[in-house]
């Protein structure tokens, strides 16, 4: 699932660096900022280099059972970052505000928790 360095890309495909098989392809759309954010937010949440093909094979490898990567995070925040990152555009997150609602809510829901 991960592209080679100068290969031509045919299929959806996660590439080396923070880049969206996507705009390779000439789309450039809310879903194609959905896809680069995902890879930005999961490369932060995990401590990961995406410009490193090893780190992105780990997360590649891993994206359906996110919690090992790093056990402290939310559900809430694994889920954003699973469904931010999906290969296929129809399956991805439809667009940031969905993704902005989702932290809001866990957000709140934390605040209200420590009260």
């Amino acid at each position: 699932q991960i592209a080679q360095e100068d290969e031509e890309i045919r299929v959806p495909k996660y590439l080396i660096g923070y880049q969206s098989w996507d705009y390779h392809k000439g789309h450039y759309d809310p879903l194609t900022d959905v896809l680069t954010l995902g890879l930005h937010l999961a490369s932060i949440a995990f401590g990961l280099d995406f410009r490193k093909k090893d780190d992105l094979e780990l997360f590649v490898n891993n994206r359906k059972r996110l919690y090992f990567l790093n056990k402290k995070l939310h559900p809430t925040i694994l889920n954003v970052i699973y469904e931010m990152t999906h290969l296929y555009r129809e399956d991805r997150t439809v667009n940031l505000q969905e993704v902005i609602t989702k932290l809001k809510n866990y957000l709140k829901k934390k605040s209200m928790m420590k009260r």
